[in-house]
């Protein structure tokens, strides 16, 4: 496997602009951007094999 090379702060712009765009993009269609800052919070462990059980 060879190593890939880089530029790490034009990788960084490319991103920040890609990002930005969407975020305007998204604000023309009627979206609100909201940052997701948690999925879900729950007491009981996530299973995603079989189902929890409640006792």
């Amino acid at each position: 496997m060879e190593s890939l090379e880089y530029d790490r702060k034009q990788t960084r712009r490319n991103a920040d602009r890609l990002l930005r765009g969407y975020r305007q993009t998204a604000r023309m269609a009627g979206d609100e951007f909201v940052p997701k800052l948690t999925a879900t919070l729950t007491l009981e462990p996530v299973s995603h094999t079989a189902p929890a059980a409640r006792q």
